[in-house]
């Protein structure tokens, strides 16, 4: 199984670098720290200097709040902020009291095709090793910016990416989505979108992050000399020091508690020890989430394609605030069904429609200010469109499909197998709920449809919640045994989490329309 992630590896990356990067991220991990901002998780950051010096990306830390770091053995340090640029170039400097802590050496600016690797925190995964390779750098702006292919997700932030020989080439700030022509962006608004691997391919991603040049500026300009002493102990480094030995690791350490900070004490029912077989089943199960799926018919894969057709006119993009999201039509007069946390308290809202035409839609009744149901009723002055009804009921394993707007992809259409009926039992509150096994489009389709073959509504797309099928999951993703994989690409880390497409059921869409318009799903006709 650990291979099959491997393989995920770049075009001409051989087995030794491979071989190579497992061994540098096992090592890095020590000198990496998780960032914590009041006692909450904030992002990654890497001891420069024995002496407690840690740099990290300047939008993790915030000035006049309380800083702490933890290491990969446990310790919870309180951090000072000594210096930090939020935006370009986008670090920070934290110290933290004490001696004798590993650290990764300051190394200069790569060049394009070098591979780059680091650990950090994306997402729900911690001290996650990935990799990949430099595609550019980028000299155009006011400071110079590294580009790069490794995959990234909210906590990530602040993570330095070290070259092969361990040494820092720059830090992670985050991720852009490169302008797709025009071939790509229609390719899945006629096919569905099933395979991760291939979803992902097709978007083009790049990490980007001020370079090791930049870095060693910064640092310098505020910790002179720093940088130079840095330089001079690389033997002493954790990624080349032949003398390193690790710290001794306590057997009840539940790494993910330090990590969400406040949340110890709920997140601490939760972990448990992962037995071996158990490990190899998830292992299995992020596989099986990023290839075609092998449980759906050629004949039922030409239903979701026709269904999902079918139904795009009644789906429309929206944007708020340069922020875009999806929505569709629940009647031929314009009444439309979004998430709350695509609109928020915006009161007005550009919709685009199927065929091209921009409408100003305004927010119908109240929209909850947690997000619970996470749903939004707003209104367009349109007459005659498409519009979506909404079933009576679902069942699992039952064939659905969604339309929405994926990333840079528009009107894009996924399908899969009901999963989920209900929230995963024990996990924050939510009202009830369904999942799918479909490709986890992520950003830009919240507010999507979910149909059934009749065309009719099974629920709408929120979140990529935990997948319920397969018990306590989550604490999976979390566990050490990820120790074991880098990496490669953006569909082995979303599977990592074990997401599922998900969101309200249909149940709670109907309830939500009629407490704001009573009536209205009454004088709809099928």
């Amino acid at each position: 199984m650990l291979a099959f992630f491997d393989a995920q590896s770049p075009s001409g990356v051989t087995g030794d670098q491979r071989l190579a990067a497992h061994s540098l991220v096992q090592r890095a991990r020590w000198a990496v720290v998780a960032v914590l901002i009041n006692n909450a998780a904030g992002g990654t950051g890497t001891f420069i200097s024995s002496d407690g010096y840690v740099v990290t990306a300047g939008h993790v830390v915030r000035a006049g709040e309380e800083h702490a770091v933890v290491t990969y053995d446990g310790r919870q340090f309180p951090a000072t902020l000594i210096a930090h640029h939020p935006d370009t170039p986008d670090v920070a400097i934290l110290k933290v009291d004490g001696v004798g802590f590993p650290f990764v050496p300051i190394g200069s600016t790569p060049s394009t095709g070098d591979l780059a690797l680091y650990v950090g925190h994306p997402f729900r995964l911690i001290w996650a090793g990935t990799g990949g390779v430099v595609t550019n750098i980028e000299t155009s702006g006011a400071f110079d910016q590294l580009r790069y292919t490794n995959p990234s997700d909210k906590g990530a932030s602040g993570s330095t990416i070290l070259g092969l020989d361990g040494d820092l080439i720059g830090l992670v700030s985050g991720q852009i989505g490169n302008a797709l022509p025009e071939s790509v962006v229609v390719g899945p608004q006629n096919e569905p979108l099933w395979s991760a691997l291939d979803f992902h391919a097709l978007l083009e991603t790049t990490g980007f992050g001020p370079t090791a040049t930049v870095v060693a500026e910064f640092i310098e300009k505020h910790v002179p000399g720093l940088v130079q002493a840095n330089r001079a102990a690389r033997s002493d480094a954790v990624i080349v020091d032949p003398g390193f030995v690790a710290p001794t690791i306590p057997s009840d350490l539940c790494r993910i508690c330090l990590h969400w900070g406040g949340l110890m004490d709920w997140i601490g029912e939760y972990v448990v020890d992962i037995p071996p077989l158990q490990e190899v089943l998830y292992l299995e199960m992020m596989a099986a989430s990023m290839l075609d799926p092998d449980n759906v018919t050629v004949e039922e894969r030409a239903s979701v394609r026709s269904v999902g057709q079918a139904i795009q006119h009644a789906v429309v993009e929206v944007s708020v605030d340069n922020s875009n999201g999806t929505g569709f039509f629940i009647s031929p007069d314009g009444y439309f069904i979004t998430n709350a946390h695509v609109i928020e308290s915006a009161q007005a809202i550009s919709v685009t429609t199927f065929d091209g035409r921009t409408m100003t839609g305004t927010v119908v009744g109240s929209v909850p200010e947690d997000w619970v149901p996470d749903l939004a009723l707003a209104k367009v002055n349109t007459e005659a469109e498409t519009w979506i009804p909404l079933a009576d009921r679902a069942s699992l394993e039952e064939l659905v499909v969604g339309v929405g707007h994926p990333q840079n992809l528009k009107w894009a259409i996924y399908g899969g197998r009901v999963s989920y009926w209900d929230p995963p039992p024990g996990l924050i509150p939510v009202t009830p709920h369904f999942q799918f096994a479909a490709v986890n489009v992520g950003e830009g389709s919240s507010g999507s449809p979910v149909v059934d073959m009749n065309g009719e509504l099974v629920g709408v797309v929120a979140d990529g919640m935990v997948d319920g099928t397969f018990n306590d999951q989550w604490t999976y993703g979390v566990s050490g045994f990820v120790d074991q994989i880098v990496f490669w690409d953006q569909a082995s880390l979303n599977a990592a989490t074990a997401g599922r497409v998900g969101g309200p059921r249909v149940d709670v869409v109907r309830e939500f329309i009629e407490a704001r318009v009573p009536g209205l799903l009454a004088t709809l006709k099928r």
